[in-house]
């Protein structure tokens, strides 16, 4: 029971930190071009895509 307590929790704060950002960010707006470099050899480049990208950004401190 206290698992998933702990797990709804996390949910709640998940979404509100995402509506707390999304709201303050240009949703529908280009987002800056930027490359990566790929662990297969290639590069990816932002502006070459032709559907939508989703970016998930991960930080363990």
């Amino acid at each position: 029971m206290e698992r998933r307590r702990s797990c709804l929790v996390l949910v709640w704060i998940t979404l509100l930190a995402f509506l707390t950002v999304s709201c303050g960010s240009g949703i529908g707006e280009p987002a800056e071009d930027f490359n990566l470099n790929l662990q297969t050899g290639g590069t990816f480049v932002l502006s070459e895509q032709t559907t939508p990208v989703l970016l998930f950004f991960w930080a363990e401190w």
